[in-house]
């Protein structure tokens, strides 16, 4: 406990530090969490003034069995925050800062690992040809470690190149390439694939990326059911591979959870300055996974099917 209140503060600081230096996106929620690009007609609304938003969130997953024996369970916290610079017509720079904690909660006499800490920053240039064509690229960086791990040695980059077309104002789509570093293991090649489908006066689609930075990738169906309220229908696949402490043959090693989210939630738009979302969902096809400090495989083991529960909040200002 005192190596993670040691480095949230740490962290923390980080962020903030990171926030005067340099800019962040925020649109909406999901531009928030991926930095996908910005439409020709939000940067025109904006042009006098972009918001800066923060946002906080939590997540428990419920214990759940582990084969071969064992079980855990799991309680994310997260804090995001974005700084955006509109240069001129056609330039705009995004930038999506992001720290969370995820606790794992292990019990029945295993224990490969207790708090992963992860820092995030994505800097995307966009350039925006004309009212249908975006282009956008640049760096990714990211930290994961358990606490009393040293940040050098759990630190990755990577980049990602795309393009955008805009249709009209009810249909988007793009494509382009991600690479991303992964610690003891190949780097990550992706096809980057996103949709923005209006496809009913109430309804909208969504693919991309809910993460660059660990290549989760989902799709959601957008219900705007009232004024004030959405609902959101979706699934979204999340891997995670992070620097733990261990010991033995574990010293320095790999650990590496990935699941399947299916979720419903639930956003309430007051204003256009705060919203707020509540979630369920099931987690599926979960993996956990040990290596050592060369990521040669020490262990893999699925776990059931378990139920999840959230909140996140975002407010501009």
């Amino acid at each position: 406990m005192k190596h993670l209140t040691l480095r949230t503060l740490q962290c923390l600081a980080l962020l903030g530090s990171t926030a005067l230096g340099l800019p962040a996106l925020a649109q909406d929620e999901q531009q928030l969490d991926t930095a996908e690009p910005v439409s020709a007609e939000t940067t025109a609304t904006n042009q006098n003034k972009m918001p800066m938003p923060f946002t906080a969130g939590w997540t428990h997953q419920f214990n759940t069995h582990v084969d071969g024996g064992g079980n855990f369970s799991i309680d994310r916290f997260r804090l995001g925050l974005g700084l955006p610079i509109q240069l001129n017509d056609q330039f705009f720079i995004a930038t999506v800062v992001k720290y969370q904690v995820d606790s794992y909660n292990f019990g029945g006499g295993i224990s490969p690992w207790e708090n992963i800490e992860t820092f995030t920053a994505v800097g995307l240039l966009q350039y925006r040809a004309d009212d249908h064509w975006l282009w956008y690229g640049g760096p990714i960086m990211r930290s994961a470690m358990e606490s009393g791990v040293n940040w050098g040695n759990a630190t990755r980059g990577g980049g990602v190149l795309a393009v955008n077309y805009f249709a009209d104002s009810n249909l988007s789509f793009g494509g382009g390439l991600l690479v991303m570093g992964q610690l003891e293991d190949n780097a990550l090649v992706l096809p980057i694939v996103t949709v923005n489908w209006k496809f009913a006066d109430d309804w909208r689609l969504k693919v991309g990326f809910t993460d660059l930075a660990t290549a989760g990738y989902g799709i959601d169906a957008v219900w705007d059911c009232a004024p004030d309220w959405q609902l959101t229908f979706g699934g979204a696949f999340h891997k995670s591979r992070f620097r733990i402490e261990g010991s033995g043959p574990t010293a320095d090693g790999i650990g590496q959870e990935k699941s399947f989210t299916l979720s419903a939630a639930a956003t309430w738009v007051p204003n256009k300055t705060f919203c707020a979302t509540a979630f369920v969902g099931l987690a599926t096809g979960g993996k956990l996974r040990v290596e050592d400090s060369s990521g040669n495989e020490l262990s893999e083991s699925d776990y059931d099917t378990a139920p999840i529960f959230g909140v996140n909040a975002k407010v501009k200002f």
